[in-house]
């Protein structure tokens, strides 16, 4: 909605890069925004590129990158981008990190359950997510069985549990998030 107020279009990848950098604060947002729609012109169009372009954001180094790399089941990369998150912690914190993972591992668990290769426009639609975002979530329902999805929704709640100081409170962040890989990976 800000995007389209100052005259630009903003693709659902680059809104979400944006936030991921930004966090959820309007004002940052819509000041960004500004700064695109000088740099664009009206009816610019912004892109997940123009947006790490011009926040300073690597898109290697986000929680969708860690969740790309999960979700095709890549100790390596998922490990090297978390170390790197962590350096960054204030544009990644980790309950949002939490929060994109688990968004995606539980609709993997319902995909799973709609059968062998359901309608990509139907299982969409049930899941409440773009198509894009659907292809994350049956590559991890095909790279993790239902019981490992299962228990993969129990550690993210675990993790969360502990990022918010309920579980342990002298828990580091970077400490939940090995922990948590771990869990997910092996």
């Amino acid at each position: 909605e800000l995007a389209r107020q100052r005259g630009l279009k903003i693709s659902e990848k680059a809104a979400s890069v944006l936030v991921e950098s930004l966090g959820v604060d309007l004002s940052a947002i819509d000041q960004e925004l500004g700064k695109y729609a000088v740099v664009l012109g009206e009816g610019g169009e912004v892109t997940a590129a123009t947006v790490e372009k011009y926040t300073g954001s690597s898109r290697e180094y986000n929680q969708f990158e860690l969740l790309r790399a999960l979700v095709a089941h890549n100790p390596e990369r998922s490990y090297m981008i978390a170390r790197s998150m962590m350096k960054h912690s204030r544009s990644s914190p980790l309950i949002l990190v939490i929060a994109t993972l688990y968004g995606t591992f539980f609709k993997a668990l319902i995909y799973q359950g709609m059968g062998a290769r359901p309608n990509p426009k139907t299982a969409s639609a049930q899941l409440g997510v773009s198509e894009f975002a659907l292809r994350d979530i049956a590559k991890a329902a095909q790279n993790y069985s239902g019981g490992h999805l299962a228990r993969i929704v129990g550690y993210l709640r675990e993790a969360d549990r502990q990022a918010k100081g309920m579980a342990s409170p002298n828990l580091r962040d970077s400490d939940i998030l090995d922990e948590l890989l771990f869990k997910i990976l092996y």
